[in-house]
């Protein structure tokens, strides 16, 4: 009986024991309030809603004026800003607008106060008469117009056009062998001009005798047939001398071709005169002129000019020197332009162009055309 006793006091003081340590932990029932202090972190108190023992505590409610912390959602809410950076981002668009060309159009008006051709061309350059042509043109101007012109730059037609465009002309079929088209382009007091020219293949009822490519590009058409004269003709040291009867009137002409034997002579020239030699006076011989070695004397009404007659830079005789063969005396054949150009041949098979000596002109212009 002793024996079991003492388990049972060990027993009891064991209880007691176990009593005493349960106790204390009664005691400290408020440590769970230190338990839900860490809940600013918000994710561990929605784990918690279910235990009722929270809610009842309004003080920990105070606590939670931490709650304003979630205000930091506030600040995620400058996810807004973001969407500023898109929206300033078109903003660049307009920069580009303001780039373009329209820019560069009042320097495109200052470069161009001026009236500008940057090209004026022909379908074709050599046609019959009658064709068909197509003229175009790239220029820059308020007013523009186009002119179809005779050689010597008398205009016969004149269309308005506007600055660039072209635009199909009819060859007419005129007494000339070319025609000249005129661009006239015009902003403000300010004109500017271009020009094409076409050759015309005419179709004439008179031929030059020399072949219509050789003629005058001025000449155009004969306005009458070639015709002959007896002539004497003579050549000199610098040029020669012809005798014939033109217009009922008999003429002495001397050609002599630059510069001359004086060499005072620029350009070749040609003067006449009408034939006043007696028949019978060496005019060469009287004033002492003597031919050199491999020339000869004038002859005839050719002495009488080139020893009596002024030229330029004094006698012909100075101007053409000696004669260098005989006088020939075969036929002529001239022809005449519109304007009195005269065509002559030579007996080597030469045509000369005369151009017309005016009233008052001592010497004029002659050229060699075959």
């Amino acid at each position: 009986m002793a024996q079991l006793r003492i388990p049972l006091i060990v027993l009891l003081i064991g209880c007691a024991a176990m009593l005493g340590a349960c106790q204390p932990a009664a005691e400290e029932e408020p440590l769970p309030t230190l338990f839900v202090l860490p809940s600013p972190t918000h994710t561990l108190t929605p784990s918690n809603t279910p235990t009722p023992s929270i809610t009842p505590l309004p003080s920990a409610t105070a606590t939670p004026t931490a709650t304003p912390t979630p205000t930091a959602t506030t600040t995620t809410t400058s996810t807004p800003t973001p969407t500023r950076t898109q929206t300033r981002q078109p903003s660049p668009t307009p920069t580009v607008t303001a780039t373009p060309g329209p820019s560069e159009t009042p320097t495109l008006s200052v470069t161009n106060a001026f009236p500008v051709i940057r090209s004026f061309v022909t379908s074709s350059t050599d046609v019959a008469a009658g064709a068909q042509i197509t003229l175009t043109w790239d220029a820059d101007g308020d007013l523009a117009s186009i002119e179809r012109q005779t050689p010597d730059g008398q205009v016969q037609e004149r269309v308005e056009v506007t600055p660039s465009g072209s635009l199909p002309f009819t060859v007419p079929n005129t007494n000339l062998n070319r025609v000249i088209y005129r661009l006239v382009v015009q902003r403000g007091s300010q004109q500017v001009t271009q020009t094409v020219e076409v050759r015309v293949q005419l179709v004439c009822a008179q031929q030059w005798f020399f072949g219509n490519e050789f003629a005058d590009p001025a000449a155009g058409c004969p306005p009458s047939a070639p015709f002959t004269v007896t002539a004497n003709y003579q050549a000199f040291e610098q040029g020669f001398m012809l005798s014939m009867t033109l217009d009922g009137q008999n003429r002495v002409y001397a050609f002599v071709r630059a510069p001359g034997k004086n060499g005072l002579i620029i350009g070749d020239q040609y003067g006449y005169s009408q034939n006043a030699w007696d028949g019978v006076t060496n005019h060469c011989q009287q004033s002492g002129k003597v031919a050199p070695s491999g020339t000869t004397l004038p002859q005839n009404e050719f002495n009488w000019y080139a020893c009596s007659q002024f030229g330029p830079g004094g006698l012909w005789v100075d101007v053409l020197g000696f004669a260098t063969g005989g006088v020939d005396t075969s036929t002529r054949t001239l022809q005449v332009e519109t304007n009195g150009a005269l065509y002559i041949d030579l007996p080597s098979g030469e045509v000369y162009r005369l151009t017309p000596l005016t009233q008052g002109q001592f010497t004029v212009a002659f050229r060699r055309v075959k």
